[in-house]
């Protein structure tokens, strides 16, 4: 689609609207992003302009029934998935909002004309909002039951503690392109057990970054603050602490790359081109094998996995403060987490809804002058039980004794959940 080609008056258009979205002194990540948003608009301007006489004119974009017709197209011949179908909706509105902006000398079309395309592109988006949350709720269950065993993850922490040295003394004695990638995948590894943080994190960490760290470093240990990532608009630096063992395998990192022979750039895991490191993932599974566990991994897998660990055993305070360290969008991941619950969780809504239905049943009985037990045996138990009912086994977070599946004292259930409304935000997709 980048390759796509249209009138030159419409390529100047084009022009400007990348330079409006790529700002001042654009990174290259988003310069890649900002290439590929107007991608998505050629390739809606073409599916428009198809067998029209005219399209440096702008009419062609009247076509209602087009507007309708592309999503349909994107999601059947393009086999895009319907969250991608919506992503790019928007980015056709945000065009359309920028050409009613401009004052394009060639746009034939009347305000009247763009209010009616921002209200199809809108109603093509509202159409598709039932089946992008019911995707996006199937591909977090998904990741939820692919996730690693805590037993695996411990496996993996306590590699990386030996395997990172090791591999450290062989880039001294005889360095290697494959130890090279593998202490690479050991690094990610390590920083991804411990905080969770997306795998640009480690790519954009700069020498300067970690050269400012050691500046301000502590008998406590170092700070590595990590400028260029994806939600630094949200959440500024990301942040990674170090001990002093740790820092000292940065440090000595960086002092083996000065003895090796090769282009470098300026990041701390570093590449032979300009850009940081696009392989990350690649090397989290060469590392992830040579542990010795099978099948694949990925830095969004020990994510989840942590942000999961993080729920179940930290209070909402302590929740907060970790969730934002590691950028992670608390009131997203609520929402997802709360409409997902375990088949174990499941099971104590189970017999929450029967208790009430119960307790229905028996005030009922006693408003008309029934005895309880006339109920038969789905019927609430007698008073006593009745005075209680507001400290029930399954509101105090155990299951209640009439369940057959929860008779071991050590089988708890917490059920902790946040209601939430808001729509997931960008941050959704890795929450």
């Amino acid at each position: 689609m980048r390759y796509i080609t249209l009138p030159p008056r419409m390529e100047a258009v084009m022009t400007e609207h990348r330079y409006y979205n790529a700002g001042v002194d654009p990174d290259t990540k988003l310069s890649e992003n900002v290439r590929s948003k107007v991608s998505r608009v050629k390739n809606f301007l073409l599916f428009m302009g198809r067998d029209s006489p005219r399209l440096s004119d702008w009419l062609f974009l009247k076509d209602t029934s087009k507007i309708r017709a592309w999503p349909h197209d994107l999601r059947e011949n393009s086999n895009l998935a319907v969250t991608t179908v919506a992503f790019y909706i928007k980015n056709i509105m945000q065009f359309i909002r920028y050409l009613m902006d401009s004052h394009v000398k060639t746009n034939r079309l009347s305000v009247s004309d763009m209010k009616t395309i921002k209200r199809e592109l809108q109603g093509c988006l509202d159409r598709l909002h039932r089946d992008v949350t019911v995707h996006q709720f199937h591909v977090k269950r998904r990741k939820l039951d692919s996730l690693p065993g805590y037993g695996d993850l411990e496996k993996c922490l306590s590699a990386s503690v030996k395997r990172i040295p090791e591999l450290l003394d062989r880039m001294e004695r005889s360095p290697s392109v494959g130890a090279r990638y593998l202490l690479y995948g050991y690094f990610s590894l390590h920083w991804s057990l411990l905080y969770g943080h997306r795998a640009g994190v480690y790519a954009n960490m700069t020498n300067s970054e970690v050269n400012d760290a050691e500046d301000r470093g502590t008998k406590h240990g170092y700070a590595i603050h990590v400028k260029a990532h994806k939600t630094a608009n949200t959440y500024g630096e990301a942040q990674l602490h170090c001990t002093l063992e740790e820092f000292g395998w940065v440090q000595r990192w960086m002092q083996i790359k000065k003895t090796l022979v090769g282009q470098q750039n300026c990041y701390f895991l570093y590449t032979a081109g300009d850009g940081p490191s696009k392989n990350l993932h690649l090397f989290l599974n060469l590392a992830w094998t040579d542990v010795g566990l099978q099948g694949s991994i990925s830095h969004t897998l020990l994510r989840t996995a942590l942000a999961d660990t993080v729920k179940r055993y930290q209070d909402p305070s302590n929740r907060e403060v970790l969730s934002r360290f590691m950028c992670h969008n608390l009131r997203t991941a609520n929402r997802y987490y709360a409409s997902n619950p375990g088949v174990k969780e499941a099971l104590g809504i189970r017999y929450m809804f029967q208790q009430s239905f119960a307790q229905a049943t028996m005030d009922a009985q006693a408003e008309a002058g029934m005895e309880p037990e006339a109920a038969g045996p789905s019927a609430a138990p007698g008073p006593e039980r009745k005075a209680k009912r507001k400290t029930s086994s399954v509101r105090a977070g155990r299951a209640p004794a009439h369940c057959p599946e929860f008779s071991s004292s050590e089988d708890e259930l917490t059920l902790v959940y946040q209601d939430t409304n808001s729509d997931p935000s960008e941050d959704g997709a890795d929450a």
